[in-house]
């Protein structure tokens, strides 16, 4: 069977609109240690660490 070619391809009146989008978020960016919070005299916490998020989106 031999594949069929030299079909027109006929788009009318054809509009795409395509967004991308692109969000990033840093937190603590050189990964400094530090305490967050005491609750007594000898109980702290420490803080977070470096952390980066990306997040890509494309809406139609």
């Amino acid at each position: 069977m031999r594949p069929q070619s030299g079909l027109p391809l006929r788009i009318k009146d054809a509009a795409l609109n395509v967004t991308n989008l692109f969000d990033k978020e840093v937190t603590n960016l050189f990964d400094k240690e530090y305490v967050s919070g005491c609750s007594g005299v000898l109980v702290c916490g420490y803080g977070d660490a470096r952390t980066v998020t990306f997040k890509l989106s494309r809406k139609w």
